[in-house]
């Protein structure tokens, strides 16, 4: 069966969609774990990590001196995610709520919702953040 060029667009940005939604599962399980080298793939080289109240953290060397300070929440959970995907450029809007560990054994306490803001980028057959706005609205 052949696709039309309106199924094959569809169909390619539908896997542009998940993928992108994988990508943040993945760097967020790399936050939990502490897993530096997985956590910096998820970036291209040059990407930028904007956090509020502080400078634009630009590059692989500063976002990995950043991860190394990183707290590690017990998890970090996607929720409302929104991805549009142009070709080799998308964009995704989503939710994430930050679960810490409590005080005693299995204890986990639900803590804030805080918005993501991305620009993603597809290159070397894979999708990479080209910059994450932490707790911001877009620009």
């Amino acid at each position: 069966m052949t696709l039309s060029y309106e199924d094959e667009r569809t169909l390619q940005s539908l896997a542009g969609r998940a993928a992108v939604q994988d990508l943040t599962i993945r760097q967020h399980l790399a936050l939990e774990q502490g897993d530096e080298a997985t956590w910096l793939g998820t970036f291209v080289v040059e990407g930028v990590l904007e956090l509020p109240g502080h400078e634009p953290i630009a590059g692989h060397p500063a976002l990995a001196r950043w991860f190394a300070a990183a707290a590690r929440p017990a998890r970090v959970l996607l929720a409302d995610s929104v991805v549009r995907v142009d070709g080799v450029h998308g964009t995704q809007e989503c939710r994430t709520v930050v679960v810490t560990a409590g005080d005693d054994p299995g204890q986990l306490t639900l803590g804030q919702v805080v918005p993501m803001h991305d620009d993603v980028i597809y290159e070397r057959g894979r999708w990479y953040f080209a910059r994450r706005r932490v707790g911001a609205p877009p620009r």
